[in-house]
């Protein structure tokens, strides 16, 4: 019987995500109401509050499976979590991002400077290192908001550079 009742919770929360998704192509999570999720996903409102606090707590938990996700891709191609990110693993990256355009879109669309700049930590950790001064703090985030916001642009115009030549791009931009 448990099985099942995963399955089922499995089932609606992957109806919620997707209603979400395709809200926020079109609003702001800000504009999103619960309400209007569940009339997309054809959910109980009350069976969304059994598995999320709110629409900014569906969103969150989105944002972090989709970075564990791209993680776990980057380590299953050989890729170690904390080194400086090597041509290879920002291929993977576009790639990845590549595969799941949407759900990426509308995740940068939705990320604030701040947000990006832990994006692109996230994914470039190591690239990203602490900085010593005041002026390297500057210029992490000025880094890190600019290759998501390259990576952003990228997907929403179609994304006709290959994976290769957006990686040697980005890491041109980023030395």
């Amino acid at each position: 019987m448990d099985k099942k009742t995963d399955r089922r919770v499995q089932y609606t929360q992957a109806l919620l995500k997707s209603a979400l998704m395709g809200l926020l192509r079109e609003n702001h999570i800000s504009k999103i109401s619960v309400k209007a999720i569940c009339d997309t996903a054809d959910v109980n409102r009350s069976t969304f509050y059994a598995h999320y606090t709110d629409q900014f707590d569906l969103f969150t938990r989105l944002k972090h499976e989709l970075m564990t996700q791209l993680q776990k891709h980057l380590q299953r191609h050989g890729e170690a979590e904390g080194a400086p990110i090597s041509e290879k693993g920002l291929v993977l990256i576009f790639d990845y991002a590549k595969e799941n355009a949407a759900t990426f879109t509308a995740m940068l669309c939705d990320m604030d400077d701040l947000q990006m700049a832990a994006f692109a930590h996230a994914i470039m950790p190591a690239s990203c290192a602490a900085p010593q001064t005041r002026e390297g703090e500057y210029a992490a985030i000025y880094a890190a908001t600019g290759a998501a916001s390259v990576l952003l642009k990228w997907l929403r115009d179609g994304m006709q550079e290959s994976s290769e030549e957006m990686a040697r791009l980005m890491l041109n931009l980023i030395s």
